[in-house]
């Protein structure tokens, strides 16, 4: 966009100057450059809030998996190669801002072409500023994505013929104001989650409708400005999840929950800090309708910071404590607790080297008068990888990666190791 600024202001130069020789009786004014700056700062003001930004890009990966189905023992490789093209249009005007987003993966697998897959993704957003300190948000968007076979972490189906496939339609909308010090928000978020039952290896049919649901989040934030880009808050969130009347087939009651979570935070993104934050505590509890599902109730827990150490080396951390859904007969859900740092150098402005350790642990809510089981799994995952971009736009990435499931639960077990070259490309 800058080069575009640069290259519509020289144009208007040129015309501006063709004008003055062209025509002499303007060479005889006594302040010219005064006028032709003039006509140039009016322009430049027409074209900074008629502003159209267009970003595209290309990705293409080439990834050998030892593991694509994430079984124990029987364990099967492939190569898997990712096109993955991306468009994003923006206009910032003066008290406006709206963006399309448009993605999409195409995923095709060498030897195990029932895997294929293409994901879609949709996205609209827009900004509406009442005024320099309140603001309008509104935002909606279509995905269309799929689980690999073997890949639910609750519920491994590894004896589909196929990958479950499934619609998400979202939509959000939220008000932001600002009065001196005080920060306040509120919104709604809704989504809803939309399966395609798929063909078991036996030739049954697998039941996937029990997955479908209609997710409700109402939020309310207040927050104090205590330092420049420096925020602490308090937040507040109802949820509703309302699954589809479709019994499970394997169970004669749904999934339906309420929950709520009340978190007290603070957050830093200051540019003249080496630091940058958004972390939280507090409480979070999950009440389901059937009372054959446990209710869950955690301490909650959401840490993001970023550390730059110096120009050429970074660390991030990320922490969280969340409940997640599980769809297993018997859970009701799980709490995955999890830990990662990242560590980046850049050799110099062209080579960057980075190393991931990350460490999940998931506990599920189990009723074992109907599944004996109570199952929790430890799961660990490395990367390294190196970054090289010969010119700019253009990178070139080389990623290993290693991940072991551990559980008490031997048929979920599964260790895998994944190498990867990526090239991507900023139009």
């Amino acid at each position: 966009m800058k080069n575009q600024y640069n290259y519509k202001k020289l144009s208007l130069l040129a015309l501006c100057l063709a004008a003055t020789t062209a025509m002499p009786a303007y060479a005889q004014l006594e302040q010219p450059l005064e006028q032709l700056n003039n006509v140039l700062s009016k322009n430049e003001e027409a074209l900074k809030y008629s502003a159209v930004k267009v970003k595209a890009g290309i990705r293409a990966q080439t990834e050998y998996n030892d593991n694509i189905f994430r079984s124990p023992s029987e364990e099967e490789q492939d190569l898997i190669t990712r096109i993955i093209p991306r468009v994003r249009v923006s206009s910032d005007l003066e008290k406006h801002e709206i963006s399309f987003d448009a993605r999409l993966e195409q995923g095709l697998y060498l030897e195990n072409t029932e895997n294929d897959y293409t994901d879609i993704r949709l996205e609209a957003d827009g900004r509406y500023d009442i005024n320099d300190f309140n603001a309008l948000h509104l935002g909606v968007g279509y995905e269309r994505e799929h689980i690999d076979i073997g890949s639910f972490i609750d519920d491994p189906e590894s004896s589909l013929t196929e990958p479950v496939t499934f619609d998400v339609f979202y939509a959000n909308t939220s008000y932001e104001g600002q009065y001196e010090k005080i920060k306040v928000a509120t919104g709604v978020d809704f989504s809803n989650f939309d399966f395609d039952n798929v063909l078991a290896l036996d030739g049954d049919l697998s039941i996937q409708d029990d997955r479908d649901r209609f997710h409700l989040d109402i939020f309310n934030q207040i927050g104090y400005e205590y330092t420049e880009g420096g925020d602490v808050y308090i937040r507040g969130t109802y949820s509703r999840i309302s699954h589809d009347e479709r019994i499970d087939s394997s169970e004669d009651f749904t999934r339906n929950s309420d929950g709520f979570q009340i978190v007290v935070g603070t957050s830093l993104d200051n540019d003249n800090s080496p630091f940058s934050y958004n972390a939280y505590v507090g409480f979070t509890r999950r009440d389901f309708d059937a009372s054959e599902l446990p209710d869950v109730s955690i301490p909650d827990l959401f840490v993001d910071a970023t550390w730059k150490v110096d120009e050429r080396n970074k660390l991030d951390l990320d922490l969280s404590r969340t409940i997640r859904n599980s769809f297993s007969t018997g859970e009701s859900a799980f709490v995955r607790s999890r830990a990662r740092v990242r560590g980046t150098h850049k050799l110099n402005d062209q080579i960057a080297a980075d190393l991931t350790l990350s460490y999940t642990e998931n506990n599920f809510e189990t009723n074992t008068d109907i599944e004996p089981l109570d199952r929790e799994d430890d799961i660990f995952d490395i990367r390294l990888g190196i970054s090289y971009e010969p010119i700019e736009d253009l990178v070139v990435r080389g990623e290993y990666r290693f991940d072991d499931r551990s559980s008490n639960d031997d048929t979920v077990e599964f260790d895998r190791q994944r190498v990867g070259l990526t090239v991507s490309y900023k139009f």
